[in-house]
């Protein structure tokens, strides 16, 4: 039984890898997981205003407004991905206004605690909660846990 260990056992030319449960990432990895949070955000976003917009559950108006919101979510996503400080503080600032903002609103609220059961508003409900409240809450926090190699004080 030993040799069959001997034989799964790691040669002594590899090491095994190593356990690092710290959610501390690279510089760069670290630019693209916050610029992808944004662009998941922006794309449940429009998912969400495409179905209000389709079921007409709001005027164009605020069809306008999400798709400027969009735009500019992209927009600070690119600029986080180009490694900008000010991006990377600015989409601490969105995530933070989304949840507070989010909770503010009694619609919002009320289509995710008494969601209506349809494919759409499933789909609208499960958007939204992503959108505004689950990706920017991951946001700030692997922004918190990595303040320090954000702002390149030690």
């Amino acid at each position: 039984m030993d040799c069959l260990f001997q034989v799964l056992a790691y040669p002594p030319s590899i090491k095994p890898l190593k356990f690092n449960p710290s959610f501390t990432y690279s510089c760069v990895n670290l630019h693209r997981t916050l610029s992808s949070l944004m662009v998941f955000s922006g794309m449940f976003l429009a998912i969400g205003g495409l179905i209000l917009r389709m079921e007409d559950l709001v005027p164009p108006i605020l069809t306008f407004s999400t798709i400027a919101a969009i735009v500019f979510i992209l927009a600070i996503a690119h600029f986080i991905n180009l490694e900008k400080k000010w991006a990377i503080h600015l989409g601490l600032l969105l995530g933070i206004f989304s949840i507070l903002f989010n909770f503010s609103q009694p619609s919002h609220i009320n289509a995710v605690f008494h969601p209506v059961m349809s494919a759409p508003f499933l789909l609208l409900v499960a958007s939204e909660i992503l959108g505004f409240f689950v990706l920017p809450a991951a946001y700030i926090i692997i922004y918190t846990i990595n303040f320090r190699k954000i702002t390149g004080k030690s």
